[in-house]
């Protein structure tokens, strides 16, 4: 179980850049821990519904936008051998339906729509699960408690 917490921990550390996991981690390694009693873990799991899109965020998500599309137009003209594989191109195709739908309609909205709920999305983009999250009884519910020993 403590296996598991720590890779859990470094993963999320991780993402919030080098800097911020060397000064945690070392942080962690040389705190002097002065009791033996069982430890409680309360954990619970937050999926926010979808929001609507803030046109405050308009500017940074048209730089976002015109960069993609530069992009998509860009991979039309490289060698194949860098397209995405065909399992990941589905995976494109219907989590990020959004954003091809933004760039073949050059509309925005739907991109940014996208954008505004992606930690949150409905179904999996290959990189989280908010799917099953959404499955996940309510967080109205009692936290989950580990008891780590």
């Amino acid at each position: 179980m403590g296996e598991h917490i720590i890779n859990l921990l470094a993963f999320v550390l991780s993402l919030g850049g080098r800097r911020i996991y060397d000064y945690i981690a070392h942080g962690l390694v040389t705190r002097q821990f002065t009791t033996t009693a069982d430890t409680t873990l309360e954990v619970k799991i937050h999926s926010p519904e979808y929001v609507k899109t803030d046109s405050n965020e308009l500017e940074i998500v048209n730089r976002i936008f015109t960069a993609y599309k530069k992009a998509k137009e860009d991979q039309k003209h490289k060698n194949p051998i860098f397209a995405p594989s065909s399992l990941w191109s589905d995976q494109l195709d219907n989590a990020y339906s959004p954003l091809l739908q933004g760039f073949e309609k050059n509309n925005v909205e739907p991109f940014h729509f996208f954008l505004a709920n992606f930690g949150s999305w409905k179904t999996s983009t290959g990189i989280e699960i908010p799917a099953l999250y959404k499955r996940m009884p309510s967080t109205n519910k009692p936290p989950i408690i580990l008891k780590i020993k």
